[in-house]
This record gives structure tokens, sequence and C-alpha cells, in this order.
């Protein structure tokens, strides 16, 4: 970039010798620049050429560099922002801060008659930062967790299908939810059932099934939703799922709460994983509602879902 930069001025230069007559905006038009760009470095050939400075150091620019260091904030103003900081003024029930700091100065500006300059918020934020008034966040040391055996540790969370719309008669939230199970040690999916009634019931029918299916895990990680263990009212008495694991001899891991990395596996699962539940479950749904079609019309179709049963042929007493 600077290079060309660098090629355009010297462009600039040529033309101007070759072509001393041409205007600001032929110039322009020629190298495909503004007409005050042209303006501006006309003119500084003009000054710093003839000054007998060598051409290439004119080329090069001006350096961009602050001459001048920033203005400082004098000392009464930082010992009265520190003042206001360790002593809010009457009627501030709270620590202030750099707005109410900056405030406070202008109202105390108004009423002298040699006011001291009123500094920015963001002057003001360094000032306190700077006396250790600001305490400075420390950083985050994050320890890896170790992955437990596979099949031993297991994760299980709701999820919303937010591909169904809601019911206006009826349910507005959580209309159909996907109950996903994985493997803590391998993220293995062990289990996605989809229902539209999970309740305490319905959810421990569902890690029962899912128990076994695939064998007893050693521990279940749980996130604090009230299906799994129950009301905060009832803190003294464990929910169905916490008794049922314990007279099973699985341990429960509740997750703390707003931790939800705890339970990270299960809470952000894949969308391909959600989705391949729904149709899993519109799949159920359309085969039920075909099956009942034909054994509406056909009497000799009964049975479950999944397979069709002849009757028998009806016997004729004698």
């Amino acid at each position: 970039m600077t290079t060309s930069y660098y090629a355009a001025r010297a462009n600039l230069y040529r033309l101007q010798q070759l072509h001393p007559q041409w205007s600001h905006q032929q110039l322009a038009d020629s190298l495909g620049r503004s007409r005050e760009w042209v303006k501006k470095w006309r003119k500084r050939f003009r000054e710093e050429v003839t000054a007998d400075l060598p051409l290439e150091q004119v080329l090069q620019g001006h350096a961009r560099a602050r001459l001048h260091p920033p203005p400082t904030t004098p000392t009464p103003v930082v010992e009265r922002i520190l003042s206001i900081r360790d002593a809010p003024p009457q009627g501030l029930r709270r620590v202030p801060g750099p707005e109410a700091i900056a405030y406070s100065l202008g109202q105390e500006a108004e009423q002298e008659p040699e006011p001291l300059p009123v500094p920015s918020c963001r002057t003001i934020y360094r000032i306190l930062k700077a006396h250790q008034r600001i305490a400075q966040r420390q950083p985050r040391v994050r320890q890896p967790l170790e992955r437990p055996a596979p099949l031993s540790s297991w994760q299980l969370d709701f999820k919303d299908v937010s591909t169904v719309p809601a019911d206006p008669f009826g349910k507005q939230q959580h209309v159909v939810e996907t109950l996903t199970v994985l493997d803590g040690g391998t993220s293995i999916l062990l289990a996605a059932q989809v229902r539209e009634d999970f309740t305490a019931e319905t959810a421990l029918e569902s890690v029962a099934q899912t128990l076994q299916t695939h064998g007893r895990p050693q521990q279940l990680t749980l996130d604090r939703d009230a299906r799994w263990v129950g009301s905060p009212h009832g803190s003294d008495f464990p929910s169905a799922l916490l008794r049922f694991c314990a007279c099973l001899g699985i341990q429960v891991h509740v997750c703390d709460p707003h931790h939800p990395h705890q339970n990270d596996l299960a809470a952000y699962c894949p969308p391909c994983v959600r989705l391949g539940c729904l149709l899993i479950f519109v799949s159920i749904f359309l085969r039920s509602v075909f099956i009942g079609w034909f054994k509406d019309r056909d009497p000799m179709i009964v049975g479950p879902i999944h397979g069709k049963q002849t009757c028998p042929s009806p016997v004729h007493e004698g």
C-alpha cells in the first residue's frame, strides 16, 4: 500500500513537470485521484521541494506520529476525582462511576470563580483504574476436564423442536421436546426420544427405558429442570428420578445454577440430531395415522403399530 502511494505521488510530480498548464481537475482525472488530493500534494511540492528538501523525502510523506504529548490532567482534578470516588456526595447511595463523577465536577465548576477543567468520562475511568479504585479483572484460568470412561457417564437434557409451531388453542411453549441422552466419554448419542407431554413421570419412564436398552451408567449429569430435581420448595425431599437413581446406585450430578457448560454435550446438542429426532417423531405419527385409517376400513387388521395380525375366522355355532 505504501509503494502505491509513493508511485502515485511520483506520477503527479512528473505530470506537473510535463504539463505545467494543466489544472487540478485534469491531473486528478489522469491519475484517478480526487481534486483535493492533487491540490494538497501540489502545494506540498511547491513548498518543500523549493526549500531544498530531497524529492525522495517529500514523496515519503509526513510521519503520522503525534508531535506533542497529550495534555495531562491537573493534580487537583485527580485528587478531587479520587475524593468523590471515596466519599460520594450526599444523596448518592452508591459508589459513583465516571459519569456521576463528571456530573459532580460540573456542578462544582458552576459554583467556583476559577473552575477546574472537567475531564471526559474516559479520562476519569483511566484515573480510577490507575489509582486502584477499579479492580482489574483477573484472567480466567480454565482447567481441562478429564473424559470419563466410555458409557460410564451420561448427560441428559430437554431440547425444544423449534420447527413445530405453537398451538393457538393449546401449548405456546415446549410444544414438542426431545430428550437427548449422550455419553460423556465418547459423545455418542444413546437415545433421543420425542414427545409432546414430557413431565416428571414421562421423563422418568424415558430414562428407565434408556437404562433397559443401554445398561446402567455410573453417573448422570442433569440441569436444574423441575422435571428432574422437583420444585425448589421441596428441596428436602428428593424427586422421583433422584430416588430412582439412588436405588440403582447411580450417582447424579446436578449442574450448578447458570453453569450450562457442566452439561455441555447435551445442552449444545447439534441441530442435525434434533432434526433427526423430529423426523422420527413425524414418521411414527404418520404411521399411527395410516394404520388407524386402515384399521377403520379393514376389520381384519388389529394389533400394534409395528405389525399386522389377522383375526381368526369366526366360529359358527351349530
